[in-house]
């Protein structure tokens, strides 16, 4: 299980800024098995508690153009808009061989 605290970038970016802590739960579930360059094969599919109900999951890289960074990994569903606000909880989880988010 891996947590993420919302913030600011994440609620302007519309997009969650996928964590170290994030990504060894969708690696070790292996939803990231195929990456074709930046982003996923296929969306990812999760069970997002707050709709109940199975999303496709979008994981990318960010582009960061101009920034002189390197692009970070985020994620994106239509909904989060509805549930992604600064300082709510991120939670995901694999249970019962899938995989579970909550936004708290």
């Amino acid at each position: 299980m891996a947590q993420k605290t919302i913030t600011k970038t994440d609620v302007s970016k519309r997009a969650i800024v996928v964590t170290r802590e994030l990504q060894d739960v969708l690696r070790s579930s292996g939803k990231l098995a195929v990456v074709r360059g930046d982003r996923t094969a296929e969306p990812i599919q999760v069970w997002f508690r707050n709709l109940e109900s199975t999303i496709q999951l979008h994981y990318y890289s960010s582009e960061r153009r101009g920034a002189g960074r390197t692009p970070e990994p985020r994620c994106w569903h239509q909904s989060f808009g509805t549930f992604a606000k600064v300082g709510r909880v991120l939670v995901l989880e694999e249970a019962e061989g899938r995989l579970e988010l909550e936004i708290r």
